[in-house]
């Protein structure tokens, strides 16, 4: 543990977000424009931020014994994350919420039990918490959170708190107290003041207003901060520019590749950056028509150029083939499914995808019956800089196939070569 170590403390999920063009009332209907599925939880995005911050997060949360425990797993540690206390309830299933978004940014959120608060107190190592520069809590049981804030304060570690939507259903009254920092929305605050909750604390109150910044309340004090000039809904600067980018450089199309600014410090999600190694290329443009990635800020230097994030297989049956590898092979898809023209299989640290030969002919603009056969497989490389990557290969005399040339729809710069025998590579990097 060093002086950069930051625990976070709370609910660990897995997010359904569907974008719609307005929220259903009762017995109405609205029209699914996007939808996209990712990590999420506030404990793990806020882990996340933490990360891309150069800090050393550690996760005490819980998750259930199925896929989605494994992928977000592997994503969280993927970007830095310390999931060394992230317990699996084998019992118990990993809890999915269900985010439904409309244009206006307003969140509609459904949930399972889940296991996301199957974590006690005592699952964390008391010399992790003696090590650790902060403690970060998020939405659990009040009474794991009192503990876990009662241990920090006896051990001089200061403490953050952000209790989210349930605070009125909740009685943490007792943290806040003990919390040197509290974060809340307008909503959440009203709450809390309603509740008494604010006038015995004497800790500094941070109300979150998304896109419209911060207020802090400290020492008779008021401190506002106007925010960065992102959409809190897509997470892109008002400039049109990303403001954060995954490790593999994840875009839109992705499941979990928008990012949401607008609950906690940058809390990203359903999207960008997801957590999940999707591929970040070339999915039917029904998935994603935005551009944006969940996860806030990843080391890229840890990451190889080029690095080796996809194997795509591409097929003529593509219905038969996703259900082959499905339930034949015992596949999971994580992206996709018989019907959706492109998809993504958890196969280990490289993705299996699957997508339809004749789009793939269609991007290198590859006419039926040419000079060559139908390619029948790509595998993806990623790369920071397209442009160099073209002209070292073009000094090497490598075959250029086509490109470089941005692809908006996916989300992604490309470069497709060849290799000595004609198989089709492809580089990629996201576009800003």
């Amino acid at each position: 543990m060093s002086s950069r170590t930051v625990v976070c403390a709370g609910h660990v999920n897995w997010d359904v977000t569907l974008y719609v063009d307005r929220l259903p009332s009762p017995d109405g209907e609205s029209v699914i424009t996007d939808q996209v599925q990712s990590g999420g939880g506030s404990a793990s995005n806020t882990a996340v931020v933490f990360a891309g911050l150069a800090l050393q997060p550690v996760l005490l949360g819980s998750v259930g014994d199925d896929r989605y425990a494994r992928l977000v797993r592997k994503e969280l540690s993927d970007v830095g994350v310390d999931c060394t206390n992230l317990k699996r309830a084998s019992d118990g299933e990993t809890t999915v919420k269900y985010l439904v978004v409309d244009e206006e940014g307003r969140v509609m959120v459904l949930a399972n039990e889940g296991a996301n608060e199957a974590f006690a107190s005592g699952d964390l190592p008391e010399e992790t918490l003696a090590g650790a520069s902060h403690l970060h809590l998020t939405s659990q049981r009040p009474g794991t959170a009192y503990e876990l804030a009662r241990d920090a304060v006896a051990a001089d570690i200061p403490v953050s708190f952000d209790p989210g939507r349930r605070l009125g259903a909740r009685d943490y009254g007792d943290v806040i107290r003990l919390a040197d920092v509290v974060f809340l929305n307008e909503e959440e605050a009203d709450t809390a003041r309603k509740e008494g909750l604010l006038a015995e604390n004497d800790s500094m109150t941070v109300i979150k207003r998304g896109e419209g910044g911060a207020e802090a309340h400290v020492d008779g004090r008021t401190i506002t901060h106007p925010g960065f000039d992102v959409d809190p809904v897509s997470g892109r600067s008002k400039s049109g520019t990303r403001v954060a980018r995954s490790p593999s450089g994840r875009s839109a199309r992705e499941p979990g590749s928008r990012r949401r600014t607008s609950r906690g410090i940058s809390t990203t999600d359903p999207g960008e950056t997801g957590l999940s190694n999707a591929d970040p290329t070339h999915l039917p443009s029904t998935f994603a028509p935005g551009h944006c990635y969940k996860m806030t800020a990843y080391h890229h230097s840890s990451v190889t150029d080029p690095s080796l994030t996809h194997v795509r297989l591409l097929v003529e049956s593509y219905g038969a083939c996703f259900r082959f590898y499905r339930d034949v092979l015992g596949f999971d898809p994580t992206f996709g499914d018989a019907d959706s023209g492109y998809a993504d299989f958890e196969t280990g640290d490289v993705t299996l995808a699957l997508f339809d030969a004749e789009e793939m002919a269609d991007a290198l603009d590859d006419p039926p019956g040419g000079g060559r056969g139908r390619d029948s497989s790509c595998i993806v490389l990623r790369v920071e800089d397209v442009e160099g990557k073209a002209s070292d290969l073009r000094e090497s005399g490598v075959d250029i196939a086509a490109g470089p040339a941005d692809h908006p729809e996916w989300g992604i710069r490309t470069l497709h070569a060849r290799d000595p025998d004609g198989n089709l590579i492809e580089f990629n990097e996201p576009l800003e």
